[in-house]
């Protein structure tokens, strides 16, 4: 009798393993997977960079307000849009109107140790040094080197901030400005000290001599809370825009009853995007409005119909050829928006809300701060009275 010993065909099925081509379709999806997952987390990130930025800038308000109330002291909350010419780099900081300077995280007051300009290294006063860290020199070899510089990485030169530029003369001390003030918010050492420059130097051609600890004055008076933000955020008074009309468009005049198919900038522009006109052949036809398909753009809630312009205005706007990631600013304010003509020019510099000694804000309407970027807009008003409200969030 013969007999046959049967097939385990499951057992053969699970020892067979996988093809190539299955292997390589679930690498594909992992990694598809994988993609989406950074992608979220970065932007995820971002938006969370965002609101974390604008909690102290809130936080920044209210420490000016204070110290106004507090220290009988004229207070200054100022907004500074800086660009060194090598990469745009924007700070918010609250400032007491006696300071006549600026805070730098470190300074380097060792005499032993100058700081090579080229390739400063790590760190200074035992504090790790960030990308667009102020710090301060006291003490270098030649003096002509000393001064505020930007702090980039430990190998790649410092730079010298915009607002404190090579050929830029410092003024010269009075009877009510001692010279230039620089206080220092970090350091191992010199934490919390101030420095002062009494020469009327002209800066990387002078030298400059700084002296630590002025008497009769205290830090607190001098405070100046610096803000350096992420480079996916930028600063406005008006919110953003997707596009500006540039001066390479033809035709620049949008006929904003009928706009029909717009185009701004090389970028095709789809219904609900908020634009900024700038070249109209009817000036009070400027300034943001909404495009509305083929219909007539609208002015959007933000920049009404009769509205008036609030001082110091400024947009900024996402995308396009020519004007993508920069500022405008209406340098005429006061108009009245669609009777009035109005005026944009690109690269906005800075601008200040003053807080009166009683707290209130010395301003003739609400001024409102933005934050753009990636995750959104977050905006706080600030009114006179010293009333601070935070009005929208999200995009």
């Amino acid at each position: 009798m013969k007999f046959t010993a049967p097939v385990n065909i499951a057992c053969n099925a699970a020892r067979r393993g996988f093809t190539m081509t299955e292997l390589i379709v679930v690498v594909a999806i992992v990694a598809i997977l994988s993609a989406g997952m950074i992608g979220g987390y970065a932007n995820m990130e971002k938006s969370q960079r965002l609101s974390t930025t604008m909690d102290r800038v809130v936080s920044s308000l209210y420490l000016a307000r204070s110290h106004a109330i507090g220290s009988n002291l004229v207070t200054d909350f100022t907004i500074v849009v800086e660009n060194t010419g090598v990469k745009p780099v924007q700070f918010i900081g609250v400032r007491e109107s006696i300071t006549t300077g600026f805070t730098a995280r470190l300074v380097s007051a060792d005499a032993a140790n100058p700081i090579t300009i080229s390739s400063p290294g790590p760190s200074i006063d035992g504090v790790d040094m960030q990308q667009d860290d102020y710090i301060l020199l006291t003490a270098q070899t030649s003096p002509i080197q000393n001064g505020l510089w930007m702090f980039d990485t430990a190998t790649t030169p410092l730079l010298r901030p915009q607002n404190y530029a090579s050929g830029t003369t410092l003024p010269a001390p009075t009877g009510t400005y001692p010279g230039m003030l620089v206080s220092i918010s970090e350091g191992g050492v010199y934490e919390q000290s101030i420095w002062l420059c009494a020469n009327a130097a002209k800066i990387d051609s002078d030298a400059t001599t700084w002296t630590r600890n002025i008497p009769g004055l205290q830090f607190t008076q001098h405070t100046l809370d610096w803000i350096p933000l992420p480079r996916e955020i930028r600063v406005t008074s008006g919110g953003d825009v997707r596009a500006a009309v540039a001066a390479s468009d033809t035709p620049k005049n949008i006929v904003v009853a009928s706009p029909g198919t717009l185009m701004l900038d090389g970028i095709t522009i789809n219904t609900g995007d908020r634009v900024l006109l700038t070249f109209q052949t009817n000036a009070n036809e400027n300034g943001i409005w909404v495009y509305n398909g083929t219909n007539a753009m609208v002015r959007p809630l933000d920049y009404p119909h009769t509205g008036t312009v609030s001082p110091l205005l400024s947009v900024y706007v996402h995308e396009g050829t020519a004007n993508a990631d920069t500022i405008w600013q209406c340098s005429t304010p006061g108009m009245q928006i669609d009777t009035n003509p109005t005026t944009w020019g690109q690269n906005v510099t800075n601008f200040e809300i003053p807080f009166n000694t009683d707290g209130t804000a010395d301003i003739p309407q609400k001024q409102r701060i933005t934050l753009v970027g990636v995750g959104g807009i977050r905006a706080v008003d600030v009114f006179q009275g010293g009333m601070i409200k935070i009005v929208k969030e999200g995009k």
